[in-house]
């Protein structure tokens, strides 16, 4: 064996680099991270503040905007799946800012 991958083609190489994530993207799952460990933390303690819930309600429905506009415009140069991933990932935050502030309108 020479040690060298026979599937390894130029092709391949050039789909692997296609597909690694931009500086824009890495730097979007990082902040996405870090909610998801603060959503986590906050969902740990045995009673969560109104001012908590309404603060995840804000960033939850902040980020389905911030969703949509990067999907509106040409910021992340996303494929047609990516664009589509980015609008059905705004939709479900979406839902659950709509579900969450119900929740909360209904505690008083």
């Amino acid at each position: 064996m020479s040690g060298t991958n026979p599937c390894w083609t130029p092709e391949v190489a050039h789909a692997f680099a296609a597909a690694a994530p931009s500086s824009a993207g890495a730097g979007f799952g990082v902040v996405m991270v870090g909610g998801a460990l603060a959503l986590l933390m906050l969902a740990r303690r045995s009673v969560v503040s109104a001012r908590h819930a309404r603060a995840v309600v804000a960033v939850n429905a902040l980020s389905a905007v911030g969703m949509i506009g990067l999907a509106g415009t040409n910021v992340l140069a996303l494929t047609g799946p990516g664009e589509a991933f980015l609008l059905v990932g705004a939709a479900a935050v979406a839902i659950f800012a709509g579900l969450e502030s119900a929740g909360l309108r209904r505690l008083g």
